[in-house]
This record gives structure tokens, C-alpha cells and sequence, in this order.
């Protein structure tokens, strides 16, 4: 868990008990830290920083490095080869809907892919290679599969009544859960983008789910609220 005070650190706690184990110090100075995600493989994990346009990698034993990006990052997410994939809305205060690839070992972009959505909060990367994409916002809101050229393959249904769909992750058997924040539900939908059920829903008052994290060994699905708290769904 990322913590943005006036000393930025990182709280890592137990997956048994959910007690805290200790606190990583950052001296990165963040203007707007905006995700963060980790990566098994490389014993790190990465925080984008919207308002410095970069990212910062950070090692167990708390080394850091700082990896610039040509966007400003809105959410990250790592590929099962380790690589980062770094969704970006804004670059130099225009808008610019692209993912770039970043290599894992020295944080150079491999590619930059130019989206055909609006507005893309977050984007993974399914086992054929496509994307899954959260952009929108209202009427305009989709969760949709994107091919490696940019283009839209296809899209959820209005069913769903998606309003803000912020954040996605996506399980063993390619099912998707989708943090849509202004309804304040965690959304499931199957491997074809159909909507399956509502997870969670207005579970507290006021409260929107805002980050998610899927842990494949434990199966359980992490769900980061607007009021700093954290859910743990066993599923």
C-alpha cells in the first residue's frame, strides 16, 4: 500500500493476518502518484507519478530508480513477460490516449500503442496477446478488448450500466472484475465482456472502489476505497 504524505512510503503487511510488516521510506517526491503495482518476477514494484511523467521502481531493499515516460502515467499493470505496461491519458496537456511498453531490466520503451478509445484509465494484457481496457466516463463508459494496433475488437454492453470504469484486473480463466467507481460497485464479466454479476455494491456510504488487486495463489480479489480502507473478497 502506497501511503502520499510528507514523507511518501510504501506499508507492506501480511497476507495471513493483515497486519503491518514494516514501512519502505520513499525519496521520491511525487507530485501526483496516481497507481502502483508489483511484479513477482522482479521483486519490485512500480508507483507512476502523473505530475513528473515518470515511474519509479522500487526494490525490496528499498532502492529506487526512476524511469521517465514520454506521457503523463495514469495506472500500471505488468505482463506475464514482466515488462510494464503504462496507460496514459495526458501528455504535455493534451489529450493523448496510449499505452507504452516498458522494458522491465532498464525501463526503455519497447513500443507505444495509440488507442482508438477516449479517456483510458487502466489497461492489462490477456494471455493472446490483447488488451483489456477501462475508458470512458458516463454514457460513453466501456470495458472493451484492443488489439496490439490500437483498435477496438470489441466491447461491453450496455447492461452493465458502466459509469466510471476505473480500474480492471483479470483472473486464471480470463474473467474479468472491474472497479466501476461512480456506482461504486466491483463489476464481474466473462472472458467474451459479458457482465456476469455485481461483486460488491455501495458497500459504505460515500466510499468508491478505486484500485484492485487479484492474487491468483490465495484467490482473492483486494479492493482499495476512496476512504483509505481495504476490502479482501474471498472468492
Amino acid at each position: 500500500m502506497l501511503r502520499q504524505r510528507a514523507v511518501n512510503h510504501i506499508e507492506v503487511y501480511s497476507t495471513t493476518d493483515f497486519n503491518i510488516l514494516r514501512c519502505l521510506p520513499l525519496r521520491a517526491r511525487g507530485k501526483n502518484m496516481t497507481d502502483m503495482t508489483s511484479c513477482v518476477q522482479k521483486q519490485c514494484v512500480y508507483i507512476a507519478d502523473h505530475g513528473n511523467s515518470c515511474v519509479y521502481r522500487v526494490t525490496v531493499d528499498g532502492s529506487e530508480t526512476m524511469w521517465p515516460v514520454s506521457s503523463c502515467p495514469e495506472s500500471l499493470s505488468v505482463k506475464r513477460s514482466s515488462n510494464l505496461l503504462v496507460t496514459c491519458v495526458v501528455t504535455a496537456g493534451r489529450l493523448n490516449s496510449c499505452v507504452i511498453e516498458l522494458s522491465s531490466y532498464d525501463g526503455q520503451c519497447l513500443r507505444e500503442i495509440a488507442l482508438e478509445t477516449n479517456l483510458p484509465w487502466h489497461a492489462v494484457q490477456l494471455d493472446n496477446g490483447q488488451l483489456v481496457v477501462c475508458h470512458g466516463r458516463g454514457d460513453c463508459s466501456q470495458v472493451s478488448h484492443v488489439a496490439g494496433d490500437g483498435t477496438i475488437v470489441r466491447s461491453t454492453k450496455k447492461d452493465a450500466d458502466l459509469s466510471l470504469p476505473y480500474r480492471v484486473v483479470v483472473d486464471n480463466d480470463n474473467f474479468l472484475f472491474v472497479a466501476d467507481t461512480n456506482t461504486r460497485r466491483v463489476l464481474l464479466f466473462d472472458p467474451s465482456l459479458s457482465f456476469v454479476c455485481s461483486m460488491l455494491e455501495r458497500i459504505q456510504d460515500r466510499c468508491q472502489p478505486c484500485r484492485l488487486c487479484y492474487d491468483d495463489v490465495t484467490r482473492r480479489l483486494y479492493v482499495a476505497q476512496s476512504d483509505r480502507t481495504i476490502i479482501v473478497v474471498r472468492l
